[in-house]
């Protein structure tokens, strides 16, 4: 099934889930699951609701954007409107990498980062964290459902 962006309600911001890879769609380490075991469950928080998602994960890195689609589930997959780029250097670069994208959209937007790495990020209420050993659970499933069936916030800006 392919995605159709849904428009967002009147008055709301546009908003964009930047998604990580290792230690959210599956464990990072120490773990037999399959990759991307949690592909479905994260489909399922925004079933029904105006998210777009762009891969901030290091695989961006080594696969171009249409193999990058393909390892997804097609509700997430039809949904990927591209990648951040390279990630700057010093300090939080996954956070910088993501606002450099943000500042080339045009818009103001409604963002959150789901991703295992808080190290990689400025303190912002816009990171989404899970337990890299883990990946997603339900904590930050509901996270991202609140985050869309809620009102807007951003921080910082590029």
């Amino acid at each position: 099934m392919t995605h159709t962006n849904l428009p967002n309600p009147a008055g709301s911001l546009r908003k964009i889930l930047f998604l990580d890879f290792d230690g959210v769609l599956h464990p990072a380490w120490g773990n037999s699951l399959p990759e991307f075991v949690h592909a479905h469950a994260l489909a399922q928080a925004i079933a029904g609701r105006p998210c777009e998602i762009v891969i901030s994960s290091t695989w961006r890195e080594h696969y171009p954007l249409a193999q990058l689609k393909q390892f997804l589930v097609p509700e997430l997959a039809g949904r990927v409107i591209g990648v951040t780029g390279q990630d700057p250097p010093g300090r939080y670069p996954r956070h910088k990498a993501i606002l450099q994208y943000l500042a080339t959209v045009g818009e103001e937007v409604d963002w959150r980062a789901l991703d295992d790495s808080g190290a990689e990020f400025h303190e912002c209420p816009n990171l989404i964290l899970c337990d890299g050993a883990v990946g997603l659970q339900r904590a930050q499933v509901e996270q991202v459902s609140e985050w869309l069936d809620d009102g807007s916030f951003t921080c910082g800006s590029a």
